[in-house]
């Protein structure tokens, strides 16, 4: 939904769907009106597609909390949201939320997926555990976790040491594994 108003602009509202087609107009609709100000409210991530699409116009974007403009009680539309933004907008009296330009969202976005690939690969190093477990099988002291900074070898074997520098470490890995294959492992 978008209301335009202003100074030779007719107030109109109208409804667009949020794909990138539908965006595409809006956009192209408001640049043929020479609107140069948009401000939207910050609903979950449905600002996110519209941000995208109109970004690139040229406009003065504000995405603008949600709490900060609700203005009566009672039945609500969004049609009269809309107005209402509008209005506001226009009288100068709302204030934008702050928004990372577009390298720092890609940024975010990158760093978000790998923090939960990260935890994904965690997680199911824990459950082949358990299921090893499960089937009477003790091989966690066999099953050497990856980490950053950790592997866990040491002593004669290389088994559960970490106060070596982590290329000493990395080493030792085969010849760690070696000795408890050959079950030589002699740490407790």
């Amino acid at each position: 939904m978008a209301t335009v108003s202003g100074t030779g602009i007719e107030s109109e509202t109208r409804t667009f769907q949020s794909t990138t087609r539908s965006l595409t107009e809006l956009k192209e609709w408001l640049l043929a009106l020479g609107v140069t100000h948009v401000a939207m409210e910050s609903t979950g991530v449905y600002w996110k597609p519209v941000l995208n699409i109109l970004e690139p116009g040229g406009f003065t974007i504000m995405v603008v909390n949600a709490r900060h403009i609700k203005y009566v009680p009672g039945h609500k539309t969004d049609k009269k949201d809309s107005a209402w933004i509008c209005k506001l907008l226009r009288a100068g009296l709302l204030k934008g939320s702050f928004v990372p330009g577009r390298d720092q969202r890609d940024l975010r976005d990158l760093t978000r997926y790998r923090r939960k690939l990260v935890q994904q690969q965690s997680s199911e190093h824990n459950r082949m555990i358990r299921i090893f477990e499960d089937a009477n099988l003790k091989l966690s002291s066999v099953f050497f976790k990856y980490t950053r900074k950790d592997v866990h070898q040491g002593d004669r074997c290389g088994h559960r040491r970490r106060d070596r520098p982590s290329e000493t470490r990395r080493a030792l890995y085969p010849q760690a594994l070696e000795s408890i294959k050959r079950g030589n492992c002699t740490c407790g």
